[in-house]
C-alpha cells in the first residue's frame, strides 16, 4: 500500500472543493463535514471488526462506503488512502491488512482533527 505522509501535498480537506461540492454554500459543507465525523465512529468499528476477522467482504463494503462520504466532503487524501486499502485488499494481500490498517486509520485520525478545527 502506498503510504501518504504529512509531506504528502495532498490536502487533508479541499475546502474549495468541499464548498463546491454543497452547492457552494459554506454551511452545508460544514455540515456535511460534521455528519461524516457523526457517523465515522460506527464505520470504523466495522473496519476494525472486518479487519481483524479478515472477512474482506465486509471491509470492502464498509471501505465502499466510507470513500462514498469523503468524496461527498472534500477529503481527498483520506480518499487516497482508502482507494489504496481496497486496491490491497482486492488484491488479496491479506497479510498487508495490519499495515493497511494502520495507514488508514492515521488518515483517520488526521482528518478528524483538521474536521474538528473547522466545525469548532
Amino acid at each position: 500500500m502506498k503510504t501518504y505522509s504529512d509531506a504528502d501535498p495532498t490536502p487533508v480537506i479541499d475546502w474549495e472543493l468541499g464548498i463546491k461540492l454543497a452547492g457552494n454554500n459554506r454551511v452545508l459543507a460544514i455540515d456535511m463535514l460534521k455528519i461524516f465525523a457523526k457517523s465515522l465512529p460506527d464505520e470504523m468499528n466495522a473496519i476494525i471488526q472486518a479487519t481483524h476477522t479478515h472477512n474482506t467482504v465486509e471491509l470492502l463494503l464498509h471501505l465502499h462506503k466510507l470513500r462514498g462520504g469523503v468524496s461527498y466532503c472534500g477529503l481527498p487524501r483520506l480518499k487516497k488512502t482508502i482507494i489504496a486499502f481496497e486496491k490491497d485488499v482486492k488484491k488479496n494481500k491479506t497479510k498487508n491488512l495490519t499495515s493497511c490498517f494502520a495507514e488508514f486509520e492515521n488518515e483517520v485520525v488526521l482528518a478528524l482533527d483538521r474536521i474538528g478545527r473547522i466545525t469548532e
